[in-house]
């Protein structure tokens, strides 16, 4: 008996062909997307308390959209008061300091998780419309 034949015996003789889906830590679980909003707002306010003037526009332009298009081509000053505006308003809802760094990691990975439980859905699907 070849090394194949084996193989494929042993797979026929699984009653359980359905694929075991691997937990996610922390149970982000597919509402992962909705928790990534308030990291991004919270990295865009490290880097406004860091004083990162370029990169918090540039970060501006994944937080919030209409913002971002609306100071294109704005005065510096206009800008610089808009986003101390915006600043203040972060500031209120989420309090105390925060680490770009960590903030970045944090994004980082709950992104991957969601890229995974994404991937996962869909090898899932595939493989009940493939066996079913």
């Amino acid at each position: 008996m070849s090394i194949f034949q084996e193989m494929r015996q042993k797979l026929v003789a699984t009653p359980n062909l359905q694929p075991q889906l691997p937990k996610t830590s922390g149970n982000v679980g597919p509402g992962a997307a909705a928790k990534m909003h308030p990291l991004k707002e919270q990295y865009l306010l490290a880097h406004m308390h860091s004083g990162h003037c370029r990169m918090a526009v540039n970060i501006l332009k994944y937080v919030d959209r209409p913002l971002y298009n609306s100071l294109q081509g704005q005065d510096p000053a206009q800008v610089s008061t808009a986003m101390a505006n915006l600043r203040t308003q972060y500031e209120a809802r989420y309090p105390g300091r925060h680490s770009a760094t960590t903030m970045a990691k944090q994004i980082l990975g709950l992104a991957a998780l969601v890229y995974w439980e994404k991937k996962k859905g869909k090898r899932y699907n595939e493989v009940q419309s493939v066996g079913g």
